[in-house]
């Protein structure tokens, strides 16, 4: 008897740092995404805006050299690599420390990572144009 259901395929996600001493692989869909407007997004990345896919831990794999990781504020631990200083990830303990969340940029397709929604649009700087089709979130408590 033929079927119409395909077959799930395994999703992997892979990525790294700028200068590639770093690689990471997902193995598993994000369960979320999002634009971040925060001042210490903002300021770790140099950019007026960040992009995040989220993940839990045991679904991501490092290789290469070590993530370095600083606690960034109470509660919030952030990668980089320090021989290219490329931004990598976030965790929090507002989120679960089960959590990981990666740059999304990192990606080495990022594209399949759309944003889902806005989160601290009150910190935006006043000439960036948000994207009214995406929701937007002030804060998170």
């Amino acid at each position: 008897m033929a079927s119409n259901l395909k077959e799930k395929s395994k999703v992997s996600y892979k990525g790294g740092c700028f200068c590639n001493a770093i690689n990471f692989k997902a193995n598993a869909d994000t369960f979320w995404s999002s634009l971040c407007y925060c001042n210490s997004c903002t300021k770790i990345s140099g950019a007026p805006v960040i992009a995040w896919a989220g993940f839990y831990k045991n679904q991501v794999s490092w290789s290469g050299k070590k993530i370095t990781e600083f606690i960034s504020s109470k509660g919030v631990t952030r990668g980089f690599c320090n021989k290219c200083g490329s931004t990598l990830s976030f965790c929090g303990e507002k989120f679960g420390m089960d959590k990981i969340f990666i740059s999304t940029v990192s990606f080495n397709n990022p594209n399949v990572f759309p944003p889902t929604e806005q989160i601290f649009t009150c910190d935006s700087l006043n000439w960036m144009h948000l994207d009214d089709k995406i929701p937007k979130v002030d804060k998170i408590d």
